[in-house]
């Protein structure tokens, strides 16, 4: 499809929005700058106590293309995103976040990938910020080593090695897609709280969907403390996403013997830094239980350098925790 017929093409982006309202005017800034302006933004507000919806009306004013949506009780962020999909009127949609900051080109990248290449769902690449905007660093995973892919393209089979050994590579508020496949596999949904993105980018996967990464830093993706990611980051539990892993995974797929040494390895480190935190907070009876757990899943030898000291003096990666966490905390606020 040549350039004017793909700006033709109509987008719904679809913002959940809660308590945004230190965020949103940035966030719709950017987005009604886009270069492909076929475009609504629906924004649906969950019961805000802050001025979101005011600063949303304001904009509303400056910009027909912006479409309010006010529930009247709170239904939780799952509900509010599958409710709001409902309401988009184009084929594909987009589901952004109300805190990220959008490059002027991430729909139009997006979707030629869609209409020109048959992807069932796009993301890009993303760089993390702070609070204020600060730059924090550029998300390490992708599928490939090489930066010289403009983009990877795959199913199941071609995303499984990464998703065991380095981690999740979809940024979630970059999700591109048709309306009609996400309501099919049914959205989002909350079988795995605070991990619903990647049990849904699972499902596409497991159906034969082709999902597409976009090798191009087009969202600025903002680390707040209240937000789920960090929010997991501090919890007395190992993060959902190896639930998913263990639960709708491994259990259906045939794995490297290597490959599945590497997840057992990271999942080990992460059973360490929720031990850490049970710790800091002095819960010790979850933190023996997290150490014993971290020790069953895979024992760390002198190969694997330092973790094997934080594994066998717990009380060591203890101090080194405290230290990261405040640290953090210190950065995500400059």
């Amino acid at each position: 499809m040549d350039t004017r017929e793909l700006s033709e093409v109509g987008v719904s982006v679809c913002i959940p929005a809660y308590n945004a309202g230190c965020y949103i005017r940035a966030t719709l800034a950017s987005l009604i700058k886009q270069d492909h302006e076929n475009v609504e933004f629906l924004i649906q507000d969950n019961c805000s106590s802050d001025n979101t919806v005011e600063i949303v009306k304001e904009l509303q004013k400056k910009d027909s293309r912006i479409i309010l949506y006010m529930n009247s009780s709170n239904i939780g962020y799952v509900q509010n995103i599958n409710s709001l999909v409902k309401k988009a009127k184009y084929d594909i949609i987009a589901i952004f976040h109300a805190d990220d900051i959008y490059r002027r080109s991430i729909i139009s990248k997006q979707l030629k990938y869609i209409v020109d290449n048959g992807a069932d769902a796009v993301f890009s690449r993303f760089i993390e910020i702070n609070t204020k905007g600060k730059y924090l660093r550029r998300y390490p995973v992708f599928p490939v080593q090489t930066e010289k892919r403009n983009f990877y393209s795959g199913k199941m089979e071609e995303y499984l090695t990464t998703l065991l050994q380095k981690g999740n590579p979809f940024c979630c508020p970059s999700f591109m897609t048709k309306k009609e496949t996400y309501l099919e596999l049914g959205g989002f949904t909350e079988d795995f709280p605070s991990n619903e993105d990647m049990d849904l980018w699972i499902k596409y996967l497991k159906n034969g969907k082709r999902l597409t990464i976009v090798n191009e830093y087009l969202v600025l993706y903002r680390r707040t403390l209240k937000q789920g990611s960090m929010y997991w980051g501090e919890l007395d539990k190992i993060g959902a996403f190896f639930e998913v892993m263990d639960r709708i995974v491994i259990p259906d797929y045939r794995i490297n013997n290597n490959v599945l040494k590497n997840y057992k390895r990271r999942k080990a480190k992460e059973f360490l830094r929720v031990y850490s935190n049970c710790e800091i907070r002095g819960n010790k009876s979850s933190a023996r239980l997290m150490l014993k757990e971290s020790k069953e899943v895979y024992k760390f030898k002198i190969s694997d350098n330092i973790w094997v000291v934080f594994q066998n003096i717990p009380s060591f990666y203890v101090i080194i925790r405290s230290i990261k966490m405040k640290v953090k905390r210190l950065v995500l606020s400059m």
